[in-house]
C-alpha cells in the first residue's frame, strides 16, 4: 500500500514538471522495506517522511527509527510527525473516553510528546541535520512542553539552550486560533510555519488561514512572511535556509 501511493505521487510529481513536492509513506514495520521505498521517493520528488508519533508498540524515539533517521539527514529529507496514533490498541482503549468526537486524546496529545521525547532522550545530538516538524495540532502547547523539558533539564546535567526549536531544528504548524504574538517569544519567527488543514473539513481546517493571518495585523509583516512561506520552504528544503 505504501509503494503504490509512493509511485502515484511519484507519478504526480513528473505530470507537474517538479512543481508538486510531496511527503512519502513507508512501510515502518520493516525497516529494509521502508528504507528501499525512501530511496525511490527520493528519486521521484519527495522532500520528507510523514510518520506517527507512535508506529505499532514503537514511540518516536526508539532505536528501531534510527536508521531511518540517519539516512533521512543523509538525503536531507524533513520528517514531518503528524497528529496520529498508529497503535490499535491504544485507539481502543482511549475511543472510550472521548466522546467528544474530537479525538484529542487519540491523536493530538501525542504530537505534544513526540516533541518532547525527542529533545528529552538527547535525539537532536545523535541527528543533528534533520529537519523535524509537529503538523496539525496547533502551536499553543509549545510554551507548556518546554516548560516541562526545563523542569527536568535545566537542574540536572544537559540545560535547554533558550530556543531549543531553533537549535534543534525543529518545525511547529501554528493555526490562527494560537496566541501567536505569543508563540514567537518562545518559537522565535523562524520556526512556525502556518496549518490550514487545506483538503479537507475538521477541527484543525481554515481555508482562509493565509490570508487571515497575512491580514490580521497581530503580528509584524516580516513575521508573517515567515509563518507564510519561508520557514516552511526552509523545513521542506525548497530553498536555501534563512537569509
Amino acid at each position: 500500500i505504501c509503494g503504490s501511493y509512493n509511485r502515484w505521487l511519484a507519478d504526480i510529481w513528473k505530470q507537474s514538471n517538479g512543481r508538486l513536492r510531496w511527503m512519502a509513506v513507508l512501510p515502518l514495520l520493516s525497516m529494509p522495506d521502508a528504507l528501499d521505498q525512501l530511496k525511490f521517493s527520493k528519486e521521484n520528488g519527495a522532500c520528507g517522511i510523514f510518520m506517527r508519533p507512535l508506529e505499532g508498540n514503537r514511540i518516536f524515539h526508539d532505536p528501531y527509527f534510527f536508521p531511518l533517521y540517519e539516512e533521512a539527514s543523509r538525503l536531507n529529507m524533513c520528517l514531518g510527525v503528524h497528529q496520529a496514533n498508529a497503535n490499535p490498541g491504544m485507539v481502543d482503549m482511549l475511543s472510550g473516553h472521548d466522546r467528544s468526537g474530537e479525538r484529542f486524546m487519540q491523536y493530538r496529545i501525542f504530537t505534544v510528546g513526540a516533541f518532547f521525547v525527542w529533545i528529552r532522550y538527547g535525539m537532536p545530538a545523535m541527528f543533528p541535520d534533520l529537519r523535524l516538524g509537529f503538523i496539525e495540532t496547533a502551536a499553543s502547547w509549545i510554551p507548556w512542553a518546554i516548560m516541562e523539558l526545563r523542569g527536568r533539564m535545566d537542574t540536572v546535567d544537559s540545560a535547554l539552550p533558550d530556543n531549543p526549536m531553533e537549535e534543534y531544528n525543529m518545525f511547529v504548524t501554528c493555526q490562527n486560533g494560537d496566541d501567536i504574538p505569543y508563540l514567537l517569544t518562545h518559537a522565535g519567527e523562524n520556526r512556525l510555519v502556518i496549518g490550514t488543514d487545506y483538503g479537507h473539513v475538521d477541527s484543525s481546517t481554515d481555508i482562509d488561514g493565509l490570508k487571515t493571518l497575512q491580514d490580521s495585523g497581530r503580528i509584524s509583516p516580516e513575521a508573517a512572511r515567515k509563518i507564510l512561506d519561508d520557514n516552511g520552504r526552509a523545513f521542506y528544503g525548497l530553498k536555501a535556509a534563512f537569509s
